[in-house]
């Protein structure tokens, strides 16, 4: 695919998102990775299988059953978060979480995001809940008799 400005870009993925049913986001995805080339007549037929594919439960469950249990259940956690949400996520899934002031200021480090209100709120939010689903992992694994779980939850075992 040649170069495109970004608006050329964006019009190509709005158009192919509208012709057949998939989110800008995959066809961002198709279209990043070389699977589409952004000729949307010479792509429809390929859309239209890709669309059938994507919208398979049975190719769902098929993707997932080569990932382990942890791995799908921490897809299962993050797949309603942005980049920055799932970073703040994984960083606070632990035994001793970075503090609020930490993860904001690593968000706006690598996410290049300015720090408003809002941002930090979210943040207080996701780290809230990775926290406390930390603490419920913890504690049904100690009253399954299994004993302490490593906290850095590479899934390696005991400690």
């Amino acid at each position: 695919m040649s170069k495109m400005s970004d608006h050329e870009l964006q019009v190509i993925i709005q158009e192919f998102a509208m012709s057949c049913n998939l989110p800008q986001k995959l066809i961002r995805l198709l279209l990043e990775l070389g699977v589409l080339s952004g000729d949307l007549i010479f792509e429809q037929s390929l859309l239209i299988k890709i669309e059938k594919i994507y919208r398979s439960e049975k190719f769902i469950k098929i993707a997932l059953a080569r990932l382990s249990h942890k791995d799908r259940q921490r897809l299962a956690d993050t797949c309603q978060l942005n980049r920055f949400e799932s970073h703040v996520h994984t960083r606070a899934y632990c035994e001793k979480p970075p503090s609020v002031s930490e993860l904001l200021a690593e968000v706006e480090a690598i996410f290049k995001i300015k720090p408003t209100a809002q941002i930090k709120e979210r943040i207080k939010t996701i780290r809230k809940r990775s926290i406390n689903k930390f603490s419920y992992m913890l504690k049904k694994y100690d009253e399954a008799g299994a004993g302490k779980v490593r906290s850095d939850t590479t899934g390696k075992g005991k400690q």
